[in-house]
């Protein structure tokens, strides 16, 4: 538009010279001419490469992995959306991505206390610690200890956690963003923001004004900046006792338009009418459920079981072998 403006604001030439430039500067936008359609092609090759979760159902269900842009993963309290997020987090790093964890929502400690506790269930099962545990300090000299620590570090080469510094301030976390689009070591930068609703905007005057200025800055730092960004949402509390859908996201008017990638976690037949909420909860493994909500690449309305384990704050890939299923629309999205 800067070339258009400069020709018909140029005093030197007629207004028929003006309009006959204007269009021909016009018609070389579109895709058909020049090279247009071929830089498009190599934009659409840097936008199609997903980065994978290393969970191959997962993966399969997200038509290969996360991708550029803004995705939200969301649950009531003591799902594991955060056990989630954090593996996700380790997987990308351990796979040579430049991953950012931003948690606000716990310490620096407890987020590593959480993760060191899944790789002692990894490597001696019943027998691992809990992250309340090695927050206690009483297993600092344990051999078991000291292996998960030892295997966390080899998979957190590239893999930044933050406190509250950057992670509960917008402008703070745009500037960390800038950094990273900038100058991040390899072709992609994943940014993990747990929680959303933790954010502070100066400018905004109430929630849900709060949340479409953040939704539309995260959009567009990702989309300008090339990164992935997700980011972990609360829900509202109607519905922590129902399956979770578009309406569950807390003041979701931007959520649900804003972002590429909805996904939700609830209890495995939570929607069924002899659920027992209670019961499941005071299982030691909550037979649980991925729930794909929106996505713009299709599958939405599909969801692949999984396994949760709190005392041990994980979600282990390889306890099942899941099954994608179709799952009917109108229940996950449209049940009042």
């Amino acid at each position: 538009m800067e070339n258009i403006v400069n020709i018909l604001t140029n005093d030197e030439m007629s207004h028929e010279e003006k309009v006959k430039k204007a269009q021909e500067r016009l018609l070389e936008k579109n895709l058909g001419n020049g090279n247009n359609l071929m830089m498009m092609l190599d934009r659409i090759k840097d936008y199609g490469r997903a980065i994978p979760t290393g969970y191959s159902e997962i993966d399969d269900l997200l038509n290969g992995g996360f991708r550029q842009g803004v995705s939200i993963v969301a649950a009531p309290p003591g799902m594991g959306k955060s056990t989630f997020a954090i593996q996700l987090a380790e997987q990308f790093s351990s796979a040579g991505v430049q991953t950012v964890y931003l948690c606000n929502d716990m310490s620096e400690e407890e987020t590593i206390s959480k993760a060191v506790s899944r790789h002692t269930y990894h490597g001696a099962g019943e027998q691992g610690f809990s992250a309340a545990q090695i927050l206690g300090g009483q297993v600092m000299a344990s051999p078991l200890f000291h292996q998960a620590c030892e295997q966390f570090q080899k998979n957190a080469k590239m893999l930044r956690i933050e406190g509250d510094e950057f992670s509960r301030d917008l402008q703070q976390i745009k500037m960390l963003l800038e950094v990273y689009g900038a100058y991040g070591t390899n072709d992609y930068t994943v940014v993990i923001i747990d929680y959303l609703q933790n954010i502070q905007v100066e400018q905004a005057s109430n929630a849900k004004e709060r949340l479409d200025i953040l939704v539309k800055e995260l959009k567009s730092s990702a989309k300008r900046l090339g990164l992935i960004i997700i980011a972990i949402s609360s829900v509202n509390r109607g519905s922590y006792h129902y399956g979770i859908k578009m309406e569950s996201l807390k003041e979701s008017g931007d959520i649900e338009f804003g972002a590429d990638l909805i996904l939700g976690i609830q209890y495995e037949g939570v929607e069924n009418a002899d659920f027992d909420e209670r019961a499941a909860a005071l299982e030691p493994i909550r037979n649980m459920e991925l729930v794909v909500l929106k996505h713009r690449l299709g599958g939405a309305g599909t969801s692949v079981p999984i396994k949760f384990y709190p005392k041990y704050s994980a979600i282990p890939w390889y306890d099942q072998t899941p099954k994608l299923r179709k799952t009917s629309l109108d229940r996950l999205l449209k049940r009042n």
